[in-house]
């Protein structure tokens, strides 16, 4: 799987990223990151600043910074 380092606060809705503290997976969405588990999204955590892993690759990115709106799961909600 291809990563990127990336500031948080440039990346767009949709977009997945390794959480600083724990590593876990965790959904970009407005102002909150919110974790990612196998039974849904977790409770939402603010969204701050800083460099984090993306795992979501390069050209996803570029179709989420042009408009492209993902289908979300209910718990994202």
């Amino acid at each position: 799987m291809q990563t990127l380092q990336a500031k948080l606060e440039d990346l767009p809705d949709g977009a997945f990223i390794r959480m600083p503290d724990t590593d876990a997976p965790a959904l970009v969405l407005g102002d909150r990151l919110l974790p990612w588990t196998h039974t849904g999204y977790g409770k939402p955590v603010r969204r701050a600043r800083g460099t984090v892993t993306t795992l979501t690759p390069p050209t996803s990115l570029a179709a989420l910074r042009g408009g492209y709106a993902p289908l979300l799961h209910p718990t994202s909600a």
